[in-house]
């Protein structure tokens, strides 16, 4: 798992924002980005990530996000790099670096992952964590992070369609919030847009009441190494 490793961002009670990093790259879907042979990396693709020069997560693996970090309000340069466990942060960057804002008060998550043509990227993306009006709803955000092309994305009950919900025309960038009962089991399945084929359908999401569930769909549809990864998120009880 990854470790986070000390370092000093300027941050005020006022002006603080509340900032997770998450990794949805595959290692193979790396590979054919960065044009090498098959086999050459792990798939679990371990990275490090420099923010402003200081070496902030090591050994950062497909799946895992780290956080809540406190950061104030700025542009912060951030890099990715292939995990060295020996000199960590020293290997050249794989994404990055790039210069992602980040706004005050604000919650938000910073994911690697593929853009629709295949190509390593890194996107912010905000977190709702309000309050729901139904104490007993679960908020599922459903984002397409992956290398497909538009989606539709149907989230529906374990045993059936049954109180499914369809987001139609779902791009590579996009998300969409989906409200559901809290004490019953959703999974997220992709369609291409307009159809009825199912490319891929997820586990039962980690859902309940008190949080807000984002899931993330990652990988490429060409490589069939999509998947969901998700990362849940205590709710504001007001």
């Amino acid at each position: 798992s990854a470790a986070i490793v000390a370092a000093s961002f300027s941050a005020s009670t006022v002006v603080a924002a509340t900032v997770y990093v998450g990794h949805g790259i595959p290692g193979e879907d790396a590979e054919n980005a960065l044009g090498l042979p098959s086999g050459t990396l792990d798939p679990s693709l371990p990275v490090d990530v420099v923010v402003n020069g200081n070496c902030l997560l090591t050994g950062f693996t497909l799946g895992e996000f780290a956080g809540p970090l406190t950061l104030g309000a700025g542009t912060y340069t951030v890099s990715v790099h292939p995990a060295d466990s020996v000199a960590p942060c020293s290997t050249p960057a794989v994404i990055g670096p790039a210069n992602i804002p980040v706004e005050a008060d604000t919650n938000a998550t910073i994911l690697a992952h593929l853009t629709e043509d295949g190509s390593l990227s890194a996107s912010v993306f905000p977190n709702d964590v309000s309050a729901t009006s139904n104490s007993n709803k679960a908020r599922i955000s459903v984002h397409h992070a992956a290398a497909a092309p538009t989606v539709d994305v149907a989230v529906a009950r374990k045993a059936g369609s049954s109180g499914s919900v369809l987001l139609k025309d779902v791009s590579n960038g996009d998300f969409a919030d989906v409200y559901a009962s809290a004490d019953l089991n959703w999974v997220v399945s992709l369609l291409p847009a307009g159809s009825k084929k199912l490319v891929y359908e997820s586990g039962v999401l980690p859902t309940n009441s008190t949080a807000t569930t984002n899931a993330y769909a990652v990988g490429s549809l060409a490589n069939n190494t999509l998947e969901i990864i998700t990362n849940n998120l205590r709710k504001r009880r007001f």
